[in-house]
């Protein structure tokens, strides 16, 4: 009878022990769900911020006085016309320029032009300090400027709420604020968007977690009816011992083989939890790195359509105004940049997202370094410079050409932009005498490649996250690049190894088996 009580208890306290891991698989589905919603929020006004980032440079260096006119609070006819043209290709439907008072000198909104943004200090004493301020609005869709409501009309009603970010862009002079750039954009859409790409990584992680806890429920329902049946064994080599000494003798071996069974389930429980663990950690990983590839892979194709028409319709208008004196040669070479710096970023995304077999090629190893590396010093900045000390000999492997070129060709860009910056971006310290080494070694664990900077190094505080995708500590560039070259080096076999300290540079190791085997990359 006392048995049966303690079976009866020792369910109540295993339906108990499941309930309790149910409730919390919910909160945890909850709290991811919740948490892709913020992520795919934040990622909206990140493309935002960079969007106005970019426009309000672009838009500063066209004027015919660049930062001054704030200073003048006068901009030109064609400045006008130059900033028109800029609008028309971003998701910003209108600007302001202010000077550092506050006034509004020119708006694309001419009813603005005159009007004061002094009446918030608060703003104008964070963009004193150089910092970009960011304020989201609900107004009613035809509540936006004329040429967007124009866009929207037929798709949505005019008292639809849309979402608005109101960017503030300080434009500084000795580090002294001479002037804002103002720009107000419609981000109903693409927050959408990201909501829905969101949504289904989200959906994917609650299916992955509810079929976690529910074999996690059945192997805690398993264990516990062994135990229970275990505990009733014990219980009858207890009475049987008291009848018969002799009896008690055997029946107590029995016992000890019985607790060493229940010593042996405990540990393969033990290592099955951190196994399943593991596992689980690795869907998780594999799960958003999928989704990221994908969206990556979808975006970096949506945009080089149009990327290449631009580049096309740039080409043809260079070519018709060739040594006609219209003075917009300038104009036509920042849209060749900006052209060149997103088809860069694009290369950088399908890098990253790539997923065909290795084109494996039969290479000497130190020859191809040597040809590349040669090649790269054309295009680094002329203040670094670049050693190579190569020691492979006639070391000959198979590996696919064309990715490998773009690892190292990153690892060369990663060290210089560490040293010297990129374009007008200065770097975060000043580099004496910069420097990039590149050696080759064969070691144990196959062909050894290093590339040595003695830049600022990296914090151990951006050293935990630098090998997480859209991480980046640039002004420039979408954090996949370092991704991107531990991918390339593991569909090859291999991987990437970090050596760093803050104030004496870094050295990236990247290593991959000699012997490569042909088959599909994940």
């Amino acid at each position: 009878m006392s048995t049966t009580a303690d079976s009866a208890g020792g369910d109540r306290k295993f339906v108990a022990a499941l309930l309790a891991l149910a409730v919390g698989g919910f909160a945890i589905i909850g709290a991811a769900w919740y948490s892709a919603h913020q992520f795919g929020d934040r990622m909206a006004e990140q493309q935002a911020l960079r969007q106005a980032r970019t426009w309000s440079a672009k838009a500063v260096k066209s004027l015919v006085f660049g930062k001054g006119a704030f200073k003048q609070a006068y901009v030109t006819t064609n400045d006008r016309s130059r900033l028109y043209d800029l609008l028309q290709v971003t998701d910003i439907y209108r600007y302001n320029l202010l000077n550092a008072n506050g006034k509004i000198f020119w708006s694309s909104r001419l009813s603005q032009v005159g009007s004061h943004k002094d009446d918030d200090k608060a703003i104008m004493a964070q963009l004193a300090t150089g910092k970009v301020v960011v304020k989201r609005k609900i107004l009613k869709a035809s509540e936006i400027d004329s040429v967007s409501w124009h866009r929207l009309r037929g798709k949505v009603a005019a008292d639809a709420p849309r979402e608005v970010t109101e960017i503030y862009v300080p434009v500084m002079v000795d580090n002294g604020l001479t002037g804002v750039v103002e720009t107000f954009m419609d981000v109903t859409d693409m927050t959408a968007w990201f909501s829905h790409m969101i949504d289904q990584g989200a959906t994917l992680l609650c299916l992955a977690l509810a079929v976690i806890f529910v074999s996690v429920g059945g192997l805690i329902l398993s264990f516990g009816r062994d135990r229970r049946r275990q505990m009733v064994q014990v219980t009858a080599a207890r009475d049987e011992a008291l009848r018969s000494e002799a009896e008690a003798r055997e029946l107590t071996q029995e016992l000890q083989q019985v607790n060493e069974r229940v010593i042996t389930l405990n540990r393969d429980l033990s290592d099955h939890m951190q196994k399943l663990q593991a596992a689980q950690d690795e869907i998780i990983r594999k799960g958003k790195l999928a989704q990221l590839g994908q969206l990556t892979a979808t975006v970096a194709h949506e945009i080089r359509n149009p990327l290449g028409a631009v580049r096309t319709a740039t080409y043809l208008i260079e070519r018709k105004t060739k040594d006609k004196g219209l003075g917009i040669e300038a104009p036509l070479q920042r849209i060749a940049n900006g052209i060149s710096r997103c088809d860069g970023i694009i290369t950088e995304l399908l890098d990253f997202a790539r997923s065909k077999a290795l084109q494996l090629e039969d290479l000497a190893v130190d020859d191809w370094i040597a040809s590349l590396v040669e090649d790269q010093a054309q295009h680094l900045p002329d203040a670094v410079a670049l050693e190579c000390h190569l020691g492979l000999g006639e070391t000959r492997t198979e590996f696919d050409n064309g990715r490998m070129q773009r690892m190292l060709i990153n690892l060369l860009s990663n060290a210089s932009e560490a040293m010297v910056g990129k374009g007008d971006a200065a770097p975060a310290q000043h580099i004496e005498n910069p420097r990039i080494v590149v050696t080759s070694r064969l070691a144990e664990r196959g062909i050894e490649i290093a590339v040595s900077d003695n830049g600022p190094g990296i914090s151990p505080e951006n050293l935990k996250k630098i090998r997480e995708p859209l991480f980046t500590t640039k002004s420039f560039g979408v954090g996949l690049g370092l991704p991107a070259v531990e991918k390339i080096l593991e569909q090859h076999g291999g991987g990437l190894d970090i050596d760093t300290a803050e104030g004496k540079g870094t050295t990236m190791t990247a290593w991959f088996p000699i012997q490569q085997t042909r088959k599909e990359v994940a």
